[in-house]
């Protein structure tokens, strides 16, 4: 089977960069959303993303599977625009210099977050092409981050840990006050938190940014255990 070329480029980039919006002559969101029929068409043009997968503070929309040849526009990622996951969007261009393609909009989130997503942007730039282009799987693509995500969280937490108030472990999937976590195995990339049942290397406590909830650490587990 013939691989499907790369078609975002450099010079897609610069035209975002240079033109700002990039709407085909809309100026907002809604009327643009509209025109494309795709409030009811969004589940099949994009992959919903939360923190479990991409360790950001907001949920985010990434294509996958040539949304933006099929709309005619550079390459893009929609952003909740507020901490819950149906806030609403913001377009950002995947790009090595990502924007908010909107010409005006209020920032419902913090600036320091919205930098969150620009960097994950630049330094996952590579993947989301890829998906975009179909050149990866969508579960590829999600496993990606799963598994950095899941070592970040469990290798060397302490500080993590300690900064929690809940934590959950991935191993038996019992949810616990952090102040149970006492043990911890010293290396030398730091001190990793043992869980306090089951005495496994496998805890996750919640100022990583993400709610410990069961489904996620059932997730995990079916991944790691």
């Amino acid at each position: 089977m013939e691989t499907k070329k790369n078609n975002i480029t450099e010079s897609k980039d610069q035209e975002v960069k240079e033109q700002g919006p990039v709407w085909q002559g809309f100026t907002e969101l809604d009327t643009y959303l509209t025109r494309y029929d795709l409030q009811e068409n969004e589940e099949e043009e994009y992959m919903g993303l939360d923190s479990l997968y991409t360790g950001l503070p907001v949920y985010i929309f990434v294509d996958k599977g040539g949304a933006y040849e099929r709309r005619g526009h550079p390459l893009w990622l929609y952003m909740c625009n507020g901490y819950s996951n149906d806030a609403r969007l913001l377009p950002i261009s995947v790009s090595k210099t990502p924007s908010v393609l909107l010409p005006e909009y209020q920032l419902n989130i913090s600036e320091e977050d919205l930098q969150k997503v620009y960097t994950y942007i630049i330094e996952n730039y590579d993947h989301l092409v890829h998906l975009a282009n179909g050149e990866i799987r969508d579960m590829d693509f999600t496993q990606i981050f799963l598994d950095r995500w899941y070592l970040e969280r469990t290798t060397a937490n302490r500080a993590e840990i300690e900064h929690s108030k809940q934590c959950g472990c991935v191993s038996c999937m019992k949810i616990f006050d952090a102040s149970e976590v006492v043990n911890y195995i010293h290396d030398k990339s730091g001190d990793t938190a043992l869980c306090p049942y089951c005495f496994t290397d496998a805890v996750i406590g919640d100022a990583c940014g993400t709610p410990i909830k069961r489904y996620r650490l059932k997730v995990l587990n079916m991944k790691w255990f």
